[in-house]
């Protein structure tokens, strides 16, 4: 016989027509019964010794175990089969392999490593004219630029990706590449061309029928949402992700899923159900090995403790996220631990340190920051230097804050770095700042903002209608949301 025949579920298939019908089942998220395939013949390529057979049951076994997280098994049976196919002298199969041990060295945050699988991938497709693998190779070197905050280049190689995608016709690639571009956009803060990328990653996934890529695609959507602070429409679109990765068994899917879902209840005030899911996120994360997703929910956790008052459980929280995300190498983290530390030192109200590592991000993350997180940054020191008494170099950078805000359009940074200048005004020219602060609250439209501005009021004229203003929007806002914060100031303002 030509092909190697196995019985599966009581029918006989030639093996070459079973390693294609796992391919479809792993695109439909079926990875259960590829992993029971995939064993099949590895039994029976062990019994025969036919090395093909070998390296393509290695292959299957060894994408099962990635897209269901376990990372070093991937790894392992993934390496044989590509040197398995290097002794058969076919490199086209050996070039597809590659790809898959650098994904799982980089959902390990095995970041040096990926990148060197990633090379050698795009090294070995340029000689032998593999234009798919190339484009694989690009789009894992993009991810890798992205987790270390180099977005240009990160942009830059998935946009190279999306175009051999395009001219090729690829709909599964250019799926793939529009949601790892999506991200970029992201992290850059360039919400719309995110949302926008994502929408077109869902449609041609549910045209495909691809539950992973769908999975992904609504887990991003819902990101845009949590940013524009749309609470609600994130949750139910985590939950969504949720139900879609515990269908396929995707633990990695599972733990990210759950881990933002717990982010989103903190945001809404659901703070025991928030602490549950990170758990339970944590608990799935380290469970597989995904390094990553534990120090996203390392983060989360602290932000609930913040939120709760808990700030020193919470600095805790933020130096073990800072000490781990350095040893690996994730830029991203890292800097959202040390702009984090400043702000759970300002909770404590030890200014100094706070303006300390707000200065520490900004020495050594300013050109790795996208404008609206540089803007905030520079805000949050200028409210912090007016704290310490240092007017001068607080109007300064407020001034600098302010100047970047309307560049970008923020309205929310806008007015409070203007609530710093009307402070800080307010010491020669009370009539002035009272007359700004009227003017900005006949234009505001945020609830948080304008309570803010009524408390400005407030502690400027010392007119108690500004007080019961600002108390009655502080109590509105802290029963919608529970936040420490807000339950501060309402007992400022009570007393």
């Amino acid at each position: 016989m030509k092909y190697w025949i196995t019985r599966i579920n009581g029918q006989y298939y030639p093996y070459y027509v079973l390693v294609k019908k796992t391919e479809v089942l792993e695109l439909v998220g079926q990875w259960d019964t590829a992993r029971d395939i995939g064993r099949a013949l590895h039994e029976i390529s062990c019994e025969s010794g036919n090395k093909k057979m070998l390296a393509e049951s290695k292959k299957i076994l060894g994408k099962s175990h990635l897209h269901q997280g376990s990372y070093p098994e991937a790894q392992e049976l993934l390496a044989d089969s590509y040197h398995l196919y290097l002794e058969l002298g076919d490199e086209f199969s050996a070039a597809g392999v590659l790809g898959s041990i650098g994904a799982a060295c980089l959902n390990s945050s095995e970041c040096s490593k990926a990148q060197g699988y990633f090379q050698e991938l795009a090294v070995l497709s340029e000689k032998i004219g593999d234009k798919n693998s190339l484009g694989y190779a690009f789009g894992g070197i993009g991810n890798i630029y992205r987790r270390q905050g180099n977005l240009e280049k990160a942009k830059e190689f998935q946009l190279k990706r999306l175009s051999l995608a395009r001219d090729a016709g690829q709909k599964q690639n250019i799926s793939y590449t529009l949601g790892n571009l999506g991200l970029v956009h992201w992290n850059l803060g360039e919400f719309e061309e995110a949302m926008n990328c994502f929408k077109q990653t869902l449609s041609i996934a549910q045209e495909t029928g691809e539950k992973l890529s769908i999975a992904l695609a609504i887990g991003n959507m819902a990101n845009i949402h949590y940013e524009r602070q749309e609470y609600r429409q994130a949750l139910d679109r985590y939950m969504q992700q949720l139900k879609l990765s515990r269908e396929m068994g995707d633990r990695h899917g599972i733990a990210r899923a759950l881990s933002n879902i717990g982010a989103a209840q903190m945001e809404l005030g659901e703070y025991p159900q928030a602490l549950t899911s990170c758990r339970s996120a944590m608990e799935t994360a380290l469970e597989i090995g995904e390094r990553n997703i534990a120090l996203h929910t390392i983060s989360n956790m602290a932000n609930i403790f913040n939120h709760t008052g808990q700030h020193q459980q919470a600095r805790e929280n933020f130096d073990q996220l800072e000490k781990e995300a350095k040893s690996l190498g994730d830029m991203h983290n890292q800097r959202y631990a040390v702009i984090n530390l400043g702000h759970t030192y300002r909770y404590l109200k030890d200014y100094k340190r706070a303006c300390e590592y707000y200065q520490k991000a900004l020495d050594d993350f300013e050109f790795k920051l996208p404008k609206h997180q540089l803007c905030e940054l520079i805000y949050y020191q200028a409210k912090t230097y007016l704290l310490l008494g240092k007017t001068e170099l607080a109007e300064r950078l407020s001034r600098e804050s302010l100047a970047m805000a309307l560049e970008i359009n923020n309205k929310i940074l806008e007015v409070k770095d203007l609530l710093i200048l009307v402070q800080i005004q307010a010491e020669s020219s009370p009539k002035e700042a009272m007359a700004k602060l009227g003017q900005m609250a006949a234009e505001c439209d945020s609830g948080n903002e304008l309570a803010s501005i009524y408390f400005a009021q407030f502690k400027i004229g010392h007119n108690p209608d500004h007080k019961l203003k600002a108390l009655e929007l502080y109590k509105e806002l802290y029963e919608s949301t529970q936040k420490h914060k807000y339950k501060m100031r309402i007992e400022e303002l009570e007393n």
